[in-house]
């Protein structure tokens, strides 16, 4: 796990923060917020199956909101197309009963720069979309 760290200190520093601010040690990840959007940034070695080897990633994710049972079919069934509209490699994606959205990509392609740029397109993506699903969908996600 080389200088991935660093590589995320320098890119998340672009974004004018102390990265003390930024970073969580107990989970092992950078969060990075603005408005009411949060983005994580973390290195992780994934097992390969039937192997002893790893993958050596480099995951960004921000989470949206909590998908409660009664949302209904077509909740999904837009969420799903609107990933055809974010052509920058984010994604949404479902864990924990959560909605994120998500890029990972292998660690040896990461800079700082792309570590700036990939953090402010899911800033975008995570403000746009949070907003505009919260929004259509109020009367399935009032708590």
């Amino acid at each position: 796990m080389n200088n991935i760290k660093q590589i995320l200190e320098q890119g998340i520093s672009k974004f004018g923060v102390a990265i003390s601010d930024c970073w969580d040690a107990e989970h092992e990840w950078y969060a990075l917020k603005r408005g009411s959007a949060v983005i994580f940034a973390r290195e992780r070695m994934i097992p390969i199956d039937d192997s002893n080897d790893f993958r050596h990633m480099v995951e960004f994710k921000s989470p949206l909101f909590e998908l409660p049972s009664t949302l209904p079919e077509a909740f999904y069934k837009e969420v799903l197309e609107l990933n055809n509209f974010m052509c920058d490699g984010c994604a949404f994606n479902f864990s924990n009963n959560f909605l994120q959205i998500k890029f990972s990509i292998n660690a040896a392609f990461v800079t700082p720069d792309f570590v700036f740029e990939t953090m402010g397109n899911l800033l975008y993506w995570s403000d746009k979309y949070d907003d505009e699903l919260m929004e259509k969908y109020k009367e399935f996600l009032a708590k």
